[in-house]
């Protein structure tokens, strides 16, 4: 066998560094491969309907009821003052909200840097369903009040303009 004197030997110290990048890269291959089934696995993809109703306008929650609409369904709500509260009744138009409704109410906030907040409802006889609240301040960033009605196949939205001067 003839030498070069311009070609180096091969090196076989690299080998071992060879081997164990090709191990960690298989790893890593396969374990976001199972992250990413487990991932796929427990999220659904959601195929309801939503719906987002259409609110009046001129919508002023401290002077008259409002309403929100759709083609065939409506949602409309009326805010009460009370000292210190206010009270929520929610009633539905096209197909009346029974105990069995699936109602959320909660204030959405203009501003990403502010949290959505979730408020309790509780259903009144025969078709309402009310929650007792205090409304958020508009000084920092405008709220909007909104309510899902879950109906099985589809969901119905539907957002309120907050009052500005009602948190007093």
């Amino acid at each position: 066998m003839r030498y070069n004197k311009y070609k180096r030997p091969h090196d076989k110290r690299w080998n071992k560094a060879w081997y164990f990048f090709m191990l960690v890269a298989a790893g890593l291959i396969l374990s976001w491969g199972q992250v990413g089934q487990r991932y796929k696995q427990n999220k659904p993809v959601e195929t309801r309907e939503h719906l987002l109703l259409r609110t009046e306008e001129g919508c002023d929650l401290n002077t008259s009821p409002c309403a929100a609409m759709g083609p065939d369904y409506a949602l409309v709500i009326k805010l009460q003052k009370n000292i210190g509260w206010h009270t929520v009744y929610i009633k539905a138009a096209g197909e009346p909200l029974t105990h069995d409704s699936l109602v959320s109410l909660s204030f959405e906030p203009e501003s990403p840097n502010f949290q959505t907040e979730n408020m309790p409802v509780r259903f009144k006889a025969p078709d309402t369903w009310v929650s007792f609240l205090q409304l958020p301040d508009n000084d920092k960033t405008r709220w909007k009040l909104r309510i899902k009605v879950d109906r099985g196949k589809s969901v119905f939205v539907a957002d309120y303009p907050v009052p500005i001067n009602a948190g007093e």
